[in-house]
């Protein structure tokens, strides 16, 4: 794969925004727990009727997309408001990147955000910058998540050694977003978020990294997350 360059794309003034929710994958950690967005938080609320509050709130987009594969059947009866439901039924064999394809192939971002079906924002406000491509990391103790190297503010490589840990949130708009959906193919199907990031930042891929200093975003990634924000009082 290699990026040439190429003319930015013209924004629009009634741009077009489309939120991806990726909630496809199992949670090997958490399997007995069924899909990861029917989650029940300690209010009662699941994880996606969480995240559908905080992104409609803070991004108004034209389009949210959820992503599902393992135990789908549990959020199609739920059929979510203001949502389309994309079901990969090559869910076990393929990653993030296929859910992603998918999403691209039925609809026409002018700025895209995409964001990891474990994901809990608490009550971070989510005001983050509309100008640019970046990606979210914060601090945490975790040898189980991914974590992500800057150079300049810049994503430069992952790594589980890196103390930055990556959120699996990224926005991408102009010309990024034109390079995404221009190389984005079944070639690239089994990777995960990051691996795809990875390669595409190997390629000159521009995405800078936003290292956040709270906790308020979570990767809900075994039953330890749910007790900080049970403990943490974050709803």
């Amino acid at each position: 794969m290699s990026i040439t360059s190429v003319k930015k794309p013209k924004i629009s003034s009634n741009e077009r925004v489309v939120v991806a929710i990726l909630g496809a994958q199992q949670s090997p950690r958490m399997r007995n727990y069924g899909t990861r967005l029917n989650i029940v938080m300690p209010d009662g609320k699941t994880l996606l009727q969480h995240q559908l509050e905080h992104i409609l709130r803070a991004w108004s987009p034209t389009e949210t997309f959820v992503t599902l594969g393992y135990d789908s059947q549990k959020i199609i009866d739920k059929r979510p408001a203001n949502t389309r439901l994309l079901e990969n039924l090559a869910w076990e064999t393929t990653g993030e990147s296929e859910e992603l394809r998918l999403v691209l192939n039925c609809s026409e971002p002018e700025r895209l955000y995409i964001i990891c079906g474990d994901i809990f924002f608490g009550n971070y406000s989510l005001d983050l910058p509309k100008n640019e491509s970046w990606t979210l990391s914060n601090r945490v103790t975790d040898d189980y998540q991914i974590g992500v190297y800057s150079e300049n503010n810049y994503v430069n490589s992952f790594s589980f050694s890196f103390p930055n840990k990556f959120l699996g949130i990224f926005h991408l708009m102009g010309n990024e977003l034109y390079l995404f959906q221009k190389l984005l193919n079944r070639d690239l199907s089994k990777l995960a978020l990051w691996e795809l990031l990875e390669e595409y930042v190997k390629n000159g891929f521009k995405l800078k990294n936003i290292e956040l200093n709270t906790n308020q975003i979570i990767k809900i990634l075994s039953q330890k997350e749910l007790g900080i924000i049970r403990n943490g009082r974050m709803l």
